[in-house]
């Protein structure tokens, strides 16, 4: 049986963009939604901002911009800017607001929940080339002599728990020798407008674009190698399409040898293994807000702010598939207050990761924070 692989997108029901209307806020309170990539920080640091009541509605990167265009939104969270044709809003700001790690989660029950894989290796994965876990290319990801991070680990009291903290001293060399099994792969993907689509899809074509040709897309769909030809999505039996980051988390929760990419946090939460992805400098490095902070810094930001990364960043203990949330918002807001109580919350999460270290988000550092404190300021 043919698994259906275009499935449209959730949006947020008109009923519940009317209920949480900008025409309907509170004083002190804020309204927005979007990117389910953010949602785990935006709900831990909902009351960050002392003073401002915060709700936000995780649906995806492409909700969120239109809602905020159509005016729905006190602000937005989107992992990708708005495209060359999209509707914009009157004095549009995009702040680099979040950074977090895409796992490459799997689920291979009964069989190993530590796998290495090489970018190549990824790109033809899902772009459908490997359709069995022991074929050639992961089994020689997995059976090789492998260069990865060594962390220190110390301890810090957040909020009145004892949190690990890894900080890299160097690399180790091992030899590994995985055992994979002759197990079908299906492949589940974000089916709605998704900013991690855009995100993966980026990676995928930086690193390998020989084995995945096209631009970047937010939809998974058109951005598929055979895209419009005899070998496009609805050609393969095992992709699967989910909306949202909970979706293709469960979606892959419960299916045997199953693979997508999601932000970490989602799948540690759910028990899937994560995959070790190779980077730049020849290393194989697990998602975490410190690998992750290693990569964002080789991201450049053109006027707008909007970013640039270097997949092929070769500095020691980067993990190579990392996205930035943009917060949206307002230079002409028609409320001054509401647009205050943005910038308050604004500021807030940019610190807020900290207080947080247990959902793998980073706090924003070096060019990307000095970067975000100036949008901020552009706030009115």
């Amino acid at each position: 049986m043919k698994i259906t692989t275009k499935v449209k997108s959730v949006a947020v029901s008109a009923v519940a963009l009317l209920a949480i209307s900008t025409t309907a806020a509170f004083a002190g309170t804020i309204n927005g939604g979007g990117s389910s990539f953010a949602d785990p920080l935006m709900q831990a640091c909902k009351s960050a901002a002392s003073g401002v009541t915060v709700n936000y509605t995780s649906s995806s990167s492409g909700t969120g911009r239109s809602s905020f265009t159509a005016g729905l939104f006190d602000y937005a969270a989107a992992d990708s800017a708005y495209g060359s044709s999209d509707a914009k809003p009157a004095g549009l700001v995009y702040v680099p607001l979040i950074a977090a790690p895409l796992a490459v989660a799997f689920n291979l029950p009964g069989s190993t929940d530590e796998i290495y894989l090489s970018g190549s290796t990824i790109a033809k994965i899902f772009g459908g080339k490997i359709s069995k876990w022991n074929d050639a290319a992961i089994v020689a990801d997995n059976n090789r002599t492998v260069k990865t991070p060594v962390y220190k680990t110390t301890y810090k009291t957040v909020k009145g728990k004892k949190v690990a903290v890894k900080t890299q001293t160097g690399t180790t060399s091992t030899k590994v020798s995985i055992d994979l099994p002759a197990l079908p792969i299906t492949v589940v993907y974000r089916a709605d407008n998704s900013g991690s689509s855009g995100g993966f899809t980026k990676f995928l074509n930086a690193v390998d674009s020989t084995n995945w040709p096209n631009a970047t897309n937010n939809d998974f769909f058109k951005s598929f190698p055979g895209y419009n030809t005899a070998k496009e999505l609805t050609a393969y039996s095992n992709f699967q399409g989910a909306s949202g980051s909970q979706g293709v988390t469960n979606v892959t929760n419960n299916v045997s040898g199953a693979i997508t990419y999601v932000e970490s946090s989602f799948a540690k939460k759910a028990g899937l293994g994560i995959a070790s992805i190779g980077n730049g400098a020849g290393e194989f490095v697990q998602p975490s807000s410190a690998s992750v902070n290693l990569f964002i810094g080789s991201a450049t930001f053109d006027a707008e702010a909007k970013y640039t990364f270097n997949y092929k960043s070769t500095v020691s203990g980067n993990y190579p598939l990392g996205l930035i949330t943009y917060g949206l918002a307002s230079s002409s807001s028609k409320d001054a207050a509401v647009a205050a109580d943005v910038k308050k919350f604004f500021t807030a999460l940019l610190t807020c990761p900290s207080s947080n270290p247990e959902i793998d988000y980073s706090t924003p550092s070096g060019l990307m924070l000095s970067t975000a404190q100036a949008q901020i300021e552009k706030i009115r």
